[in-house]
């Protein structure tokens, strides 16, 4: 995994700009700037119990802009799990997008200045990929071969363990366990094959029933 993802960060803007490095008086002055500027949007936008950290870097200017928090916080303003991911995604992405236009705009960058910039979404990121995934699991059922649904739920598998695994607080590890194994649920014990588009695939089946079992029984382990 990403080494700048981790359970307190929700999300981060990096944005590298090759420009003339400010005095230190000057780099205050847009660390401050820039500091306000996430901290009233991300409040605005995920909540007051959010805080934000600008850290700038000396060379080129490189600029962190996170909003940090806490996973269970975030998502359980919201009516229900799946919710809480989706929406949070969306304000995440339109964040920073903005906190990024913003860094360059206060640090005064000009566009052929900009040498990498890119917006981290961390687990919910992840999480957002793994709720796809099942849903798709769910509406493909007789659609596709048994054996492609198998291999996106070892994907939802892997990624399900990324997110518990990086988490440090049993309460959110169980949280998160929990809640996709209600999304589980809902998927087909015995998705049927595509009639009469594929040969017989007799040990399609049960790869899928012992993935989905897996599944199971990985998240049980943080109820």
């Amino acid at each position: 995994m990403a080494r700048y993802i981790t359970d307190k960060i929700l999300c981060e803007a990096y944005l590298n700009l090759n420009v003339e490095h400010p005095d230190p008086d000057e780099l205050e002055v847009i660390r401050a700037r820039l500091h306000e500027y996430v901290q009233t949007r991300g409040s605005f936008f995920l909540g007051n119990q959010i805080k934000t950290r600008v850290r700038l870097t000396e060379g080129s200017l490189i600029e962190h802009l996170a909003v940090v928090g806490t996973i269970y916080v975030a998502i359980s303003q919201y009516p229900d799990f799946r919710t809480g991911v989706l929406k949070l995604y969306e304000d995440m992405v339109r964040l920073l997008q903005a906190f990024t236009v913003e860094a360059q705009f206060v640090s005064e960058a000009p566009n052929e200045s900009v040498v990498h910039s890119e917006a981290r979404t961390g687990l919910i990121g992840i999480l957002k990929g793994l709720i796809d995934r099942l849903q798709y699991i769910k509406d493909s059922a007789g659609l596709v071969k048994i054996r492609t649904l198998t291999k996106k739920l070892q994907l939802c598998q892997d990624d399900a363990l990324k997110v518990i695994e990086t988490l440090t607080e049993r309460r959110e590890q169980s949280f998160v366990a929990l809640n996709l194994r209600d999304l589980l649920f809902e998927l087909p014990e015995s998705p049927p094959e595509r009639p009469k588009l594929d040969p017989p695939d007799p040990g399609a089946l049960p790869a899928y029933r012992n993935m989905l079992k897996s599944f199971f029984s990985i998240l049980n382990d943080y109820e």
